[in-house]
């Protein structure tokens, strides 16, 4: 699977809308290390298409839990 930078800027928008808070350094560590485990390499271990694969997971894991189907 290929990720185009078009689908990556769309998963970082959406993610950046659920956490408005979040800096954007801590938005790519932490889908990172939700893709490849919490380490300290993670933003370097992280394919592209792993991190929107986490992303996308995320993102639907909180649209069940807001009851968004």
């Amino acid at each position: 699977m290929s990720v185009s930078k078009e689908e990556i800027v769309i998963v970082v928008s959406a993610l950046m809308d659920r956490y408005p808070a979040m800096r954007f350094g801590q938005l790519v560590y932490n889908v990172s290390s939700w893709a490849v485990g919490p380490k300290p390499s993670a933003v370097w271990d992280v394919t592209d298409e792993e991190w929107v694969k986490a992303a996308k997971e995320t993102l639907m894991e909180l649209r069940h839990s807001d009851g968004g189907g």
